[in-house]
């Protein structure tokens, strides 16, 4: 197999797929971090509202139901974190570890005690999202990249987009981003720090709700304990490459999209050996050299800006000096 045929129309497909729970996951924590919050339960309340998502999916045979039970059941999961946070005051990296924790250790409970299964749970009667097909010339490479992917592949998208809009165009982001900079500015403003904190919070559990039912009833069909696992690891690596700011112009969730899929179509890989988005030792490896790459050119930047401003300030000074 030669790299020119790795690297084709169908490799942005794949990238697509593999790399939608990233970027619901990642807008989560885009949208947080702006508040001025460290949500690190993003994980755990993926993994509950994937099993929510196969289990209301199962049981009522509707994909949309699935989909609403697992937005509702992380808006649960972000309503515990916002009220032990700014109602209580607990510290929020530790109530998200021990909720991660938790729903861990609660999803695999259910699985036993409730359908008597470990490990996995595959469901007959699961109802897959459906695939959106445009009306393109069969064969095509456009076709081929944005063809037949499941309908919450461009919801993603779309909501690449729309959070963009939201916190750069709207009055309410600009307040959002004012409390997660200096509450006590924000508040003299004329409006409640908490509050915004609080919808920022909520807001990115439909995020996490939507992530959590693609990964199990359309990516892999099927939910499998600690498939969530090492994907706030992912969301750190996008935010520290991307930066909380325009996060419309930087995807660069799909940077890790192509890394997995690169090494699934090297080594034979199904799409289920990603599920849990644990990227293969050569592609990790190939990630991190492009992360250090990336901060040393930003050090030389930086370096370089210093240099031009001594230099600059030196003339200045010197041109006074025969005054």
């Amino acid at each position: 197999m030669s790299w020119i045929s790795i690297f084709s129309w169908g490799l942005v497909q794949t990238t697509l797929r593999a790399s939608t729970p990233i970027i619901f996951a990642a807008l989560a924590a885009v949208l947080t971090q702006n508040a001025g919050i460290l949500n690190v339960g993003i994980e755990g309340g993926m993994l509950i509202s994937a099993l929510t998502a196969v289990c209301a999916n199962a049981a009522t045979g509707s994909w949309v139901v699935g989909v609403l039970a697992s937005i509702a059941a992380a808006e649960l999961y972000s309503l515990v974190i916002a009220v032990a946070h700014l109602r209580f005051k607990a510290n929020v990296f530790a109530v998200g570890s021990i909720l991660n924790i938790m729903a861990a250790s609660l999803t695999g409970f259910i699985l036993n005690t409730a359908y008597g299964v470990s490990g996995r749970l595959v469901p007959d009667t699961l109802v897959s999202v459906p695939k959106v097909h445009f009306p393109l010339p069969a064969g095509s490479a456009l076709s081929n990249a944005v063809n037949d992917m499941s309908v919450l592949v461009y919801v993603g998208i779309v909501c690449v987009l729309l959070l963009g809009f939201l916190l750069y165009k709207t009055v309410w982001g600009l307040r959002v981003r004012s409390a997660g900079l200096y509450s006590a500015a924000a508040l003299t403003s004329g409006f409640d720090p908490v509050r915004k904190k609080f919808e920022a919070i909520m807001i990115s559990g439909i995020l996490v709700g939507i992530g959590g039912a693609y990964m199990s009833t359309s990516y892999v069909e099927m939910f499998v304990e600690g498939m969530i696992s090492g994907l706030h690891g992912h969301c750190r690596h996008v935010l520290r490459w991307g930066k909380p700011v325009r996060v419309h112009r930087r995807l660069s969730h799909l940077r890790i999209g192509v890394f997995c899929r690169r090494e699934a179509a090297i080594y034979g890989h199904s799409d289920t050996v990603c599920a849990d988005h644990s990227l293969p030792r050569h592609s990790r490896n190939l990630f991190r050299f492009h992360v250090f790459v990336y901060q040393q050119s930003k050090k030389r930047k930086e370096v370089n800006c210093f240099t031009e401003v001594k230099g600059a300030d030196h003339v200045q000074r010197k041109s006074h000096s025969h005054y």
